[in-house]
C-alpha cells in the first residue's frame, strides 16, 4: 500500500510540487509552521533539489508514497557519531493517522540503528503538539535548555550487550514505553541528569531499563529482567 523511496533526480519535479502545495495551502501544518508565515512564499524549484542532491553527499531525502502520490518526506543527514533527521513533511490528508510513524519514521530509525552511530537528532519547536509525542514514542527525548532539540539513543542502546537478552525476544520499538508529554525529558537519578528508557513486554513480563547521561552522550546504567516461561522466575542483569 505504501512504498518508501530515496529521492532521485527524475522525481524532483513531483517532490517540489508536493512541498509547494504544503507551503502555499497548509503552512500551519508544515515543518516551517514555527516561523511567521511570509506574505510571499518562495517556491521550491526542482533544479534546486537536484543541486542539493548533487552537492550534499551525506544527505538523503526519503519519500513515502501511496501509489504514485507523495504523502510524506524526511531529510536524513549522516554526521560524525550521529544521524540528523529534519524537514519532516506529511500531507494533511494523512496526518493524525499514524501513517508517518508506522512507515517512514519506523523504517528510517531501524535503518539508522544498524549504522555505527551513537544517536539520532531532530529539531522541532515547543508548540509542535502533533510531532513531539510521536517523536517521543519512537525514542526521541527533549534536551533541557533547548527549544527544541531532541535526541534518540536507540542506535547505541540496541547494540549494548546487556540489553541483548531483552531485544533477542522483543521488538525495540513496539515495546518501548512512553508517557505522553510535551516538555523536557531529563530526570534526576542519584544526582545525575539522565534520559530514561523503559521497555516492557505484554506477554512475558520481561522488562528493560536504560539510563543515558545526555551530557556525556553515553549509557550509564542497564537493568534487564527476563522471565523464565516455565518457572515464572525472573533473571535480572545489571550493568
Amino acid at each position: 500500500m505504501y512504498t518508501i523511496v530515496r529521492l532521485q533526480p527524475d522525481e524532483t519535479e513531483n517532490f517540489a510540487a508536493f512541498l509547494n502545495d504544503l507551503y502555499v495551502h497548509h503552512w500551519s501544518l508544515t515543518s516551517q509552521a514555527y516561523q511567521r508565515e511570509p506574505n510571499s512564499k518562495k517556491l521550491v524549484r526542482s533544479e534546486a533539489l537536484i543541486e542539493e542532491l548533487n552537492e550534499r553527499k551525506h544527505v538523503s531525502i526519503f519519500l513515502l508514497k501511496k501509489a504514485d502520490r507523495i504523502i510524506s518526506s524526511i531529510r536524513v543527514k549522516i554526521a560524525p557519531d550521529k544521524v540528523i533527521f529534519s524537514h519532516v513533511e506529511t500531507h494533511p490528508d494523512f496526518q493524525k493517522r499514524g501513517v508517518f510513524g508506522l512507515t517512514l519514521a519506523d523504517a528510517c530509525i531501524r535503518t539508522v540503528c544498524e549504522y555505527d552511530c551513537k544517536r539520532i537528532e531532530i529539531t522541532t519547536w515547543s508548540f509542535n503538539r502533533k510531532g513531539i509525542p510521536l517523536y517521543k514514542r519512537y525514542g526521541f527525548r527533549a534536551v533541557p535548555g533547548t527549544n527544541l532539540l531532541m535526541e534518540n539513543y536507540l542506535p547505541v542502546i540496541v547494540k549494548h550487550p546487556d540489553a541483548q537478552p531483552y531485544f533477542a525476544r522483543h521488538d525495540y520499538i513496539r515495546t518501548l514505553q512512553n508517557e505522553r508529554s510535551y516538555g523536557h525529558d531529563a530526570v534526576e537519578v542519584n544526582g545525575l541528569s539522565v534520559f530514561e528508557y523503559r521497555w516492557k513486554s505484554r506477554k512475558a513480563d520481561d522488562t528493560l531499563r536504560v539510563l543515558v547521561d545526555w551530557h556525556k552522550k553515553k549509557i550509564v546504567d542497564v537493568e534487564c529482567k527476563i522471565m523464565d516461561a516455565l518457572s515464572g522466575v525472573g533473571e535480572t542483569c545489571y550493568a
